[in-house]
């Protein structure tokens, strides 16, 4: 079958989610095909294409260009399936009540997603509905949605823990037509998961979701990370790799896959790398292996200067004193930092008043500490209450 990709977007970060899913269908022998809303036309593409399905991973805010472009493919190829899947559809599965959205996929697809397109290859539409992890309209109105969250959990595989399993990312899909084939850093998540609470963010109602349903925390092995790079390193100009995994690491304290990370990937990859962390599980030792290895930059996320708000509010649950000393650690060895915080968080008023403060104060104290840090560059967003998220309730 012939299926096309479509994202909105391509800046400077590799869409991984677009690339990893036409690797999954190119393996099984379907060809893929790509078109970037911001760039491409769409309807010409389909009509040159013509798609058996069409596929979009979307995340909130960004999933209404998505269905408005799902409504140009009915229009122009209306025999074509049409798929959504991502962070939006896995937390409002009812999006597949759309007249142009024919399955939703929900939660970790890597086997939903072959196993969706070889049933379709094989029955056609009547072929999907009982694929793991699909909502279509008939299962969704024939139970999903009236059995609630325990239904549609219950519909839901468990989760991909070897990662070592999945195929290279197909990076040529992507690169082939956009700027990031001579771009020079390539991006990559040497794993999945995040076992904190952030109230902001959508990981600990995914944790929710799968709860009982394996590990929160998965890697490939480092062989597995280092022999994917090699291959990047080869066929593309490449001068830096950055580590996007929501935590390159989760606890603090000796860590056998950074020891042998530490060992290996100067000898197989031999480049300047980034990666995200958390100040209170950021040690001396740690930092030695990595640096030792090519750490060149990190981002470790403050988001909040005032001590009630980054433990009650946002849940950061680190004090004023770790987030000082992992950034007194990353001066002390040269590491580039970079720190999130986040302006306008919401205080109720009993709180304000007891503290005394205003809520230009709260913002103020966030500048202050990213100052007292000595963070190499400091960004500040404003508070966005994405639905479904604990600090939006």
């Amino acid at each position: 079958m012939k299926v096309l990709l479509v994202t909105r977007i391509v800046e400077y970060i590799d869409p991984m989610a677009i690339q990893l899913l036409s690797a999954l269908a190119r393996r099984i022998g379907h060809s893929t095909f790509l078109t970037i809303l911001a760039q491409d036309d769409l309807e010409s593409d389909l009509q040159r294409i013509q798609p058996d399905v069409v596929a979009f991973s979307t995340l909130t805010g960004e999933h209404r260009y998505h269905l408005q472009a799902a409504e140009i493919v009915k229009k122009t190829t209306p025999d074509a399936l049409t798929v959504m899947g991502g962070p939006h559809c896995t937390f409002f599965p009812e999006v597949v009540e759309n007249p142009s959205v024919d399955a939703v996929g929900i939660g970790e697809c890597d086997d939903a997603w072959p196993a969706l397109l070889k049933a379709y290859s094989a029955h056609g539409r009547k072929g999907i509905h009982t694929v793991s992890n699909i909502v279509t309209k008939e299962n969704w109105f024939g139970g999903l949605r009236d059995g609630g969250p325990e239904a549609r959990k219950a519909h839901m595989r468990g989760r991909t823990t070897f990662l070592d399993g999945l195929p290279f990312l197909d990076r040529e899909l992507v690169y082939r037509k956009t700027h990031l084939g001579e771009f020079p850093m390539r991006s990559f998540m040497s794993s999945r998961g995040c076992p904190y609470e952030c109230t902001y963010c959508f990981e600990p109602k995914f944790n929710v979701l799968y709860r009982g349903k394996g590990p929160i925390f998965n890697r490939y092995s480092v062989q597995r990370v280092c022999e994917e790079l090699k291959e990047l390193v080869a066929r593309w100009p490449t001068q830096f790799i950055k580590f996007y995994d929501d935590l390159f690491f989760v606890k603090k304290g000796r860590d056998p896959w950074i020891e042998e990370f530490a060992e290996v990937y100067p000898r197989e990859v031999g480049l300047p790398f980034f990666i995200l962390t958390r100040c209170n599980i950021l040690t001396e030792e740690t930092l030695r292996l990595l640096v030792g290895a090519g750490l060149h930059s990190l981002t470790m996320s403050i988001e909040a200067g005032n001590d009630y708000i980054r433990s009650h509010v946002i849940k950061r649950h680190m004090t004023r004193e770790e987030i000082l000393y992992a950034f007194g650690l990353c001066r002390k060895y040269g590491v580039v930092t970079f720190a999130n915080s986040i302006l306008g968080i919401p205080v109720r008023p009993e709180i304000m008043a007891a503290q005394g403060k205003t809520p230009t104060d709260y913002d103020v104290e966030c500048l202050d500490i990213n100052i007292d840090a000595g963070v190499t560059f400091a960004e500040f967003g404003t508070a966005y209450p994405y639905p479904g998220c604990e600090l939006t309730e």
